[in-house]
């Protein structure tokens, strides 16, 4: 179950690093947005998150957490399909209000994923174990961000930002829906 952690949390970082890295590029190039509106993105997808983490445990009393991580995954990724549509929406304050719908959806999704990934890696590791584990889970999550970052500069040579981020969150999708198929984290 270790292992699939890693695969999962490694996941999660690098369906993360398009958005991070080409967000301010996004918003002021593609959508033609003034930094407020960048700043008011940022405030809605930290409320998200905190809500996301706020309401994960209540969710977790009904819904198994397996379902849980499957469909909030989904929901976290599909964000990254949204965004890449953004350009194509008429009108800046139909683009700014539908950012910032957007990125609270976002973080909401991914408080709960989060959550899901840190309960689950808490519950698994054995104390004895946990410094030992927890420093090898941190330098593969963290490794898995820049090497992300390189992909994406590779790519947006060729493609268009939207482009990414929407491939992005198709394949944060597909991979959300295979989790159930991963071993140990069927079990959850």
């Amino acid at each position: 179950i270790i292992l699939a952690l890693m695969l999962l949390g490694a996941m999660l970082n690098f369906f993360s690093t398009p958005f991070s890295s080409f967000f301010t590029i996004f918003v002021a190039d593609n959508l033609k947005l003034s930094a407020a509106a960048l700043s008011g993105a940022n405030i809605c997808l930290t409320v998200g998150m905190g809500l996301g983490s706020f309401v994960c445990p209540l969710i977790e009393k009904r819904i198994p957490r397996r379902w849980v991580l499957l469909f909030s995954g989904v929901l976290f990724a599909i964000p990254q399909v949204l965004f890449g549509l953004l350009p194509f929406w008429a009108g800046q304050w139909v683009c700014l209000l539908l950012l910032l719908i957007i990125c609270l959806f976002d973080g909401f999704f991914s408080g709960i994923v989060n959550v899901v990934f840190s309960a689950s890696f808490m519950e698994s590791v054995d104390r004895d174990y946990m410094a030992r584990i927890s420093g090898l889970t941190n330098a593969v999550l963290c490794c898995t961000m820049p090497v992300a970052a390189l992909f994406c500069s590779g790519l947006a040579l060729f493609l268009p930002v939207p482009l990414i981020l929407a491939l992005t969150g198709a394949l944060g999708i597909a991979f959300f829906l295979c989790v159930r198929w991963i071993p140990g984290l069927r079990d959850l």
